[in-house]
């Protein structure tokens, strides 16, 4: 096999890489942006449940029904907290996943622009 014809296969399976690494890209797109919503929707449970707590009056419970209630509200709010958690740190941790596939695919960029000005140069050479 020639040079050139070894370099114009690279080229074709670079390529093939750099579309894979879009989907990639796509599908963590995807996925963050479905993460967006559910976060949105926790905080906005997470203040209804703060508020649920305070408009109950201390005269409508008292004693250990009251102190079951607060405690299952706390349990409630820290659960959430724990998930509002989760779901950030997997939503940082896609932004940097995507980040880094984005920087290898405009590497990837740079490598074929790199290795067709090669090949349109050995091209050249033959004729």
């Amino acid at each position: 096999m020639s040079d050139v014809a070894r370099m114009v296969s690279d080229l074709a399976d670079m390529s093939s890489d750099m579309a894979a690494v879009g989907v990639k890209i796509q599908r963590l797109q995807t996925a963050q942006a479905s993460l967006k919503p559910q976060l949105s929707g926790y905080h906005d449970l997470s203040q209804e449940l703060g508020k649920v707590k305070g408009n109950i009056s201390q005269n409508a419970f008292r004693g250990d029904r009251r102190r079951k209630l607060d405690n299952n509200l706390d349990e409630m709010k820290n659960d959430l907290s724990a998930e509002i958690r989760r779901h950030t740190e997997n939503s940082a941790g896609i932004a940097r996943k995507i980040a880094q596939l984005q920087d290898e695919q405009a590497s990837m960029a740079i490598r074929m622009s790199q290795l067709q000005d090669v090949i349109r140069d050995a091209a050249k050479e033959k004729k």
